[in-house]
């Protein structure tokens, strides 16, 4: 009897040591107390929802104010000119934002020549012309050799309309070596779309503080250069007379 209560009682020994806390224990449990006690931050709430994302503000459209109209998304006034106009939304991304704005921006500056060059052609060529006895590249009735009037039909008229359209191919061969007009293209943070690097005068760099300024001119000069190109194209297949005779007043 007594072997069986003492075989008992050293089996029951290792499970009672079990359930004893050790002084290890005991340290921890009483420094992570401590803590809990002085700390003052609340406790973190596991059911908190986020805030909920705010979008950037969308801006009036200063192109037709006389109605309270939404500029799109994408026309955040960053670009220089942005008033807002987009009417068919083209400006769907910052991609193809960008993509319109090269050629925006190639197309006014093509215009600006044209606005200027369209007119002097008809009012100086044929003095000039024959003060060097040379042939008048003028079109039938004296304006200017456009496509629409048949001037192209003259071989150095088609000359001057290729050395142009290799100077150009030169432009954008070297705008396209940057990889950066390409639509799908990652810009950099000073990219300025139609940029070429031309400033001989370095009037852009003399003016650090009006470079958007400057920008801003250049694209309402050649939006309006366009609309005038536009304007002698129709007036003179209208009326064919050169566009000088018909607004002397402006030439």
């Amino acid at each position: 009897m007594f072997i069986s209560f003492a075989y008992l009682l050293i089996c029951t020994l290792p499970s009672v040591y079990s359930f004893e806390l050790l002084p290890t224990t005991i340290r921890t449990y009483s420094m992570m107390h401590m803590v809990s006690e002085e700390s003052e931050e609340p406790p973190m709430e596991m059911n908190t929802v986020p805030p909920r994302y705010k979008k950037k503000e969308i801006r009036k459209a200063q192109w037709f104010p006389i109605i309270d109209m939404k500029a799109p998304e994408m026309l955040d006034g960053s670009l220089a000119g942005d008033v807002g106009f987009d009417p068919l939304g083209f400006s769907s991304s910052k991609k193809t934002l960008y993509w319109m704005r090269e050629a925006e921006v190639k197309h006014a500056r093509l215009a600006m020549l044209a606005a200027i060059g369209w007119p002097l052609s008809e009012l100086w060529h044929r003095e000039l012309a024959h003060m060097l006895h040379m042939d008048s590249l003028l079109a039938s009735g004296d304006k200017a050799p456009s496509i629409i009037n048949g001037g192209l039909s003259n071989v150095y008229a088609t000359s001057v309309l290729v050395a142009s359209s290799l100077v150009a191919g030169f432009l954008e061969k070297k705008a396209m070596d940057t990889g950066e007009i390409f639509w799908n293209s990652v810009k950099p943070d000073n990219y300025v779309p139609g940029n070429y690097g031309f400033d001989p005068l370095e009037l852009y760099e003399k003016r650090p503080e009006g470079k958007k300024s400057m920008e801003t001119a250049e694209i309402k000069n050649g939006r309006l250069a366009m609309i005038a190109i536009t304007v002698y194209v129709i007036e003179e297949i209208i009326t064919g007379q050169p566009v000088v005779q018909q607004t002397p007043f402006l030439f």
